[in-house]
């Protein structure tokens, strides 16, 4: 079959694109400060970070990799009842004389040093990262400060979000602020009583601002390095106050930011966001809640989540094929329940529940409902998981949400580049390669400087993995893992069965290596473009029979262009060639049976006669990049003696 012309991405020259990066990056370090980079100093963690984000990016469905950052509830209760939040508004129907007819969490309780300790013992050595908080008042938690603190002994930063409105001791403010807590954020919707109390329903403005300023001279007479910050949603409300917070902010030597909320009251929405649309449309709402029913579960939803919600449509939508929830990031609730994620409140979603002594974390993370939530996103079909159902299989949260904390990465690189670099060539070659797929050469001189300015907390993109895929299964897979390997099937490889990898979707994703572009899309249909002059897929095939590969392409073309031939590599050894005609068609080619390798996966390498730059064949185009073919899909199937 045959198509007209792929269009050619329009793309800045690169002396364009060198002066505009610069220029940019001269501003932001003028405008924003550095942030410290993590402190872990031990090997393994790093090791273990490259060996979750090799699992993520190869969509392995069973991991040896430990999560690295950690987010743990110390109170899954509150004082406040904030409408916005599952557990403010249970608090708030628990007023009323009618019972709680949808109840988010049935056991809601404080986290104990048993189940804390079991964690850190289990989790702590990979560790960079613990957020203290998720749907509750972490302050509400005597033991908090001793939590930090075991923390902090190793080398793992720590967080917590509290309202500050309840009643602290001196000794409390000073626990907190010598437990060696690293960032402290103040939530507070207002600067006065009357603006504040319509969000933060049940909250004392004026015992928050008490509590503030006695953290803050408890920090200076303490010597602590603890970020203070006031973090203020804006509503219609409140929004007038800003500056005031602002103002006291400065004063008192604390951070202040302001940020938007999701919200379900188009009364709420501040000036800024009078013509913003929704963020889920009434369609979105209504197929959710008939997705759930089709399943059983006709109260799935609250009322309250079946409202339409507003939410800035800022942030690039999350394109991976993967989760970091289900590789890098995890919830535990105080009660040592696992959840899918900080989005989700229901405990009808739960993962699993750590029990100290009979359930390791270990046992959740790769328990059947966490394989199939990998499986469901990297486009697997898994039969013997086929029965499990998981939030994840249909989730609803914004694709942002997905790769929330993965923002968080900067640090991780600039920490092992000050505390390792050279010292371990190895892996410091697999940082290069993460940094690579991420950032540009600017970013990178100042990561390796150990500088993580704001900017870089605030993107998430990793395109092209596939180099670093390939180094880590070269030179890090006899690196020893967190986990032992798992007694259960990856489930990635394809049988006999035929088996069409849809190179721009996730189901091709995770096969990809070096010599491919970010996946696009026209026509409604996914492609990528390969890399240069090779690009490379690896692949688990059963050995005995030939395979017959039919592949979806069509190649670059531009004026008086040769026609583009194809050799396939399969482990090392060209077997087969083929010659593309203009125009998209599909081709088919061989692989011998007696070349494959059934027990490890094959890679199979398509080397091309010619690679161009579309600036230099085709202008006025300043697509910089070197493009050879526009794959589709490759279908392989086994072919019978």
């Amino acid at each position: 079959m045959a198509t007209s012309a792929l269009p050619i991405t329009g793309r800045q020259s690169p002396l364009a694109s060198a002066r505009a990066r610069r220029a940019a990056i001269a501003g932001i370090l003028s405008a924003t400060p550095a942030r410290p980079p993590f402190r872990k100093r031990n090997r393994s963690a790093y090791a273990n970070f490259l060996r979750a984000k090799y699992e993520a990016y190869t969509g392995a469905v069973a991991v040896r990799s430990y999560p690295y950052y950690l987010s743990v509830d110390p109170a899954d209760v509150c004082q406040l009842r904030c409408p916005t939040c599952p557990t403010g508004i249970e608090n708030e129907r628990k007023r009323g004389p009618a019972p709680l007819r949808f109840v988010h969490r049935h056991d809601r309780t404080l986290l104990t040093t048993t189940i804390f300790d079991a964690l850190l013992d289990e989790l702590g050595e990979y560790l960079f990262l613990i957020m203290f908080y998720n749907y509750g008042e972490p302050l509400l938690n005597k033991k908090l400060p001793e939590f930090i603190r075991k923390a902090s002994a190793l080398d793992i930063e720590t967080e917590i979000h509290t309202n500050l409105s309840l009643p602290l001791t001196d000794r409390q403010i000073d626990e907190i602020m010598g437990s060696g807590l690293d960032y402290l954020n103040a939530s507070i919707d207002g600067f006065s009583q009357d603006t504040y109390q319509v969000h933060r329903v049940g909250g004392d403005l004026e015992l928050v601002k008490h509590n503030l300023e006695r953290l803050v001279a408890a920090r200076e007479r303490l010597g602590a390095t603890t970020a203070i910050t006031y973090k203020y949603l804006v509503f219609s409300h409140n929004e007038h106050e800003v500056q005031d917070a602002r103002n006291y902010c400065e004063h008192l030597g604390i951070n202040f930011i302001h940020g938007d909320a999701f919200i379900s009251d188009p009364r709420w929405l501040p000036t800024h966001r009078r013509s913003e649309q929704p963020f889920y449309s009434e369609n979105d709402i209504s197929s959710r809640i008939a997705e759930r029913a089709a399943v059983g579960q006709p109260d799935y939803w609250s009322e309250e989540e079946k409202q339409t919600v507003w939410y800035p449509k800022t942030l690039k939508p999350g394109h991976l094929p993967f989760c970091s929830w289900h590789y890098g990031a995890s919830v535990v609730t105080a009660g040592g329940p696992v959840s899918p994620c900080c989005a989700a409140s229901k405990d009808v979603d739960d993962f699993g529940t750590v029990v100290p002594g009979e359930v390791r974390f270990a046992d959740v993370w790769n328990g059947e409902r966490v394989r199939r939530s990998r499986a469901a996103f990297s486009g697997q079909t898994i039969p013997a998981l086929e029965h499990v159902d998981s939030l994840c299989v249909r989730c609803h949260f914004p694709k942002f949400v997905q790769q929330l904390y993965a923002l968080q990465d900067a640090k991780v690189v600039a920490q092992f580049y000050r505390q390792f670099a050279d010292a371990e060539p190895e892996l410091n070659g697999a940082f290069d390669l993460i940094s690579r797929s991420r950032y540009n050469a600017i970013e990178r001189m100042l990561l390796r400087r150990g500088a993580v300015h704001q900017s870089l907390l605030e993107r998430h993109d990793e395109n092209d993995t596939g180099p670093f895929v390939d180094y880590f299964e070269h030179h890090l897979t006899g690196e020893a893992a967190a986990l032992p390997s798992p007694p259960v099937a990856a489930g990635a490889a394809p049988s006999g069965q035929p088996v069409r990898l849809e190179v721009g979707a996730a189901s091709g994703w995770i096969f990809t290596r070096t010599g491919w572009h970010p996946a696009e899309s026209a026509a409604g249909e996914t492609f990528r473009w390969s890399r240069g002059r090779r690009s490379a897929l690896s692949v688990p095939l059963p050995a005995g029979h030939d395979i017959r590969m039919t592949l979806d392409c069509q190649p670059f073309s531009f004026p008086d262009c040769a026609a583009q031939r194809v050799t396939i590599a399969l482990n090392g050894t060209p077997v087969d060639e083929v010659v593309l005609s203009q125009g998209r068609h599909t081709y088919c080619a061989t692989l011998p049976g007696e070349r494959l390798d059934g027990a490890s996966p094959n890679r199979i390498e398509f080397r091309y006669a010619y690679a161009r730059r579309p600036r230099t064949v085709l202008p006025p185009s300043d697509d910089d990049r070197v493009l050879a073919v526009a794959w589709y899909g490759i279908h392989l199937e086994e072919l019978s003696s």
